[in-house]
């Protein structure tokens, strides 16, 4: 064994095609939890698992929110961005109901925001949180969070 790390540590080239399918299968774990679209039960069933990580769900909008928020910070970008508050919504599916988060955020001209009506079926694309991963984020939402839910990245019509 002391050979092999001793070999390794010689040889860079071996250093690479040692180091490489491991970073492809970890590329390739990652990509997969983005691309699949997970059963919203599966992540209240376990969501230690899917905390921090990008998950795509699909399911029908409801109780959509939008939270007005004093404009204490700066105006936009100066090159014609838009402002728009959080809103808050529930994504469900056939196997249960997430809360969604869109974080306020000043977009600029050209960039797509993630917007939804109720009743409406999308897939989104979400970064999964739970109660240490986000102090940042629930001063956008106070005393509006559960313990587990997600923030949308990117919304997608079926």
């Amino acid at each position: 064994m002391h050979k092999e790390i001793s070999s390794l540590v010689h040889h860079p080239d071996r250093q690479l095609r040692t180091l490489l399918p491991m970073t492809v299968v970890v590329v390739a774990v990652s990509v997969s939890l983005a691309g699949e679209v997970i059963p919203i039960s599966t992540i209240l069933k376990n969501p230690d698992s899917y905390y921090l990580h990008v998950i795509t769900l699909e399911g029908t909008v409801r109780h959509v929110k939008s939270l007005s928020l004093p404009l204490s910070s700066p105006p936009c970008y100066r090159g014609g961005g838009v402002f728009y508050n959080p809103i808050m919504f529930t994504l469900e599916d056939e196997t249960g109901s997430i809360v969604v988060a869109r974080l306020r955020a000043c977009w600029l001209p050209g960039l797509k925001v993630p917007e939804v009506t109720e009743g409406e079926k999308v897939i989104i694309e979400a970064e999964v949180f739970g109660p240490d991963q986000d102090s940042e984020y629930r001063k956008d939402f106070p005393g509006e969070l559960p313990t587990t839910y997600i923030l949308v990245k990117n919304v997608r019509r079926p």
